[in-house]
């Protein structure tokens, strides 16, 4: 096995513009934040959610910070698939309050609120549904204790 000296690596392939070998090389060091700042800097949209898709189980962040990126760009709304996957996501795992993301998607006012429909949507119908689990629990505890007091 050849070593090699990271740095110096870096450095050539960022004097020469080598951006394959900047991503394997920030991939190998396990920095999924710069491979995303990297994209995000270059302008290349279409790789930040592939980016979010491979590493985002290991670093959650990256789905927020690509939520910010897209909700700052001049038309947001040409971004609408990139958003809709990232939001998709972020309501599976719950990274942000519906608050949060509406107040992330507000920095640009070209963010309609139709693209945020199917987001709130989902949440509004999980929060109904939790709703209405704890509302039957309630009933069964109170038939339990109900029982206890007779």
């Amino acid at each position: 096995m050849i070593g090699i000296d990271v740095t110096r690596a870096m450095v050539a392939c960022q004097k020469y513009n080598f951006k394959a070998g900047v991503i394997c090389l920030y991939d190998k060091a396990k920095l999924y934040q710069q491979i995303l700042q990297y994209q995000m800097k270059n302008k290349e949209s279409d790789k930040i959610v592939s980016t979010c898709l491979k590493y985002g189980d290991e670093d959650p962040q990256l789905w927020i910070q690509a939520l910010s990126y897209f909700s700052k760009l001049k038309r947001a709304d040409g971004c609408r698939k990139e958003i809709q996957q990232i939001l998709k996501y972020i309501d599976e795992k719950d990274l942000l309050s519906p608050l949060l993301v509406i107040q992330t998607l507000s920095n640009n006012e070209s963010t309609s609120l139709d693209l945020l429909k199917d987001y709130l949507i989902r949440k509004l119908h999980n929060e109904q549904t939790q709703i209405e689990k704890d509302q039957s629990e309630i009933r069964r505890f109170r038939q339990e204790s109900e029982l206890f007091v007779e």
